[in-house]
């Protein structure tokens, strides 16, 4: 499928969006790091002022963070952190990053896939109007990877809402696989085959190819 690829010189950049929303952010994007850079973003929301946030990697750790432009705080690694929050992205093929920002309790989230790997509390409010950053920050902490897909809400989403989009992800990039009924053949073959979504695959026979003849 069609993605954006970043090679440390390249960039975007949406200049003028408005992000203020009355419940908070979420943010979705389906990530691939093919090498760790350092402060490399995957997307972000002004430069360093109030009110600008960002999704990077911290350092050169390879983790992942949801946090304030303006005092690095938020969920996820973070610099004043120990390491351990979130996990090297670097090399592990395409990971789904999803934050949010919570204004009714100051709370904020950053997951991996489905798992929710760091909250924490940090009041916030999102700055009326900033530059929009894809794959670096003002041509800055630019980003060595893929970039398949970028979805932003200027809102917190419900839990309903929120599995909606993983849903819509997943199956769009990684759709599950399904035989079909079990076939009672004799004397002929069959090919079995997966489409071409998946980065390993592993039969009951061992082999680790797309298809099988059984």
């Amino acid at each position: 499928k069609p993605l954006l690829k970043f090679d440390v010189a390249s960039n975007l950049t949406i200049p003028s969006v408005s992000m203020n929303g009355s419940t908070g952010v979420s943010i979705f994007a389906l990530v691939r790091v093919n090498v760790k850079t350092s402060f490399g973003m995957f997307a972000c929301y002004g430069v360093g002022a109030a009110g600008s946030l960002n999704l990077r990697q911290v350092s050169n750790t390879g983790r992942a963070s949801f946090v304030s432009g303006l005092n690095n705080t938020g969920a996820g690694e973070i610099v004043a952190t120990a390491v351990g929050n979130t996990t090297d992205l670097e090399g592990r093929g395409f990971v789904l990053l999803s934050g949010f920002y919570n204004s009714s309790n100051a709370e904020w989230q950053l997951y991996e896939n489905d798992s929710l790997m760091h909250t924490n509390t940090n009041a916030f409010t999102l700055a009326s109007a900033e530059s929009f950053y894809i794959g670096q920050r003002n041509n800055s902490y630019n980003l060595n990877g893929d970039i398949a897909e970028l979805i932003v809400y200027n809102n917190n989403l419900n839990d309903t809402e929120k599995t909606l989009i993983r849903s819509y992800l997943f199956n769009k990039y990684a759709p599950p696989v399904n035989l079909g009924p079990d076939i009672l053949v004799c004397d002929t073959s069959y090919l079995l085959s997966c489409p071409g979504f998946f980065k390993k695959y592993t039969w009951s026979t061992g082999d680790t190819t797309s298809f099988i003849i059984v």
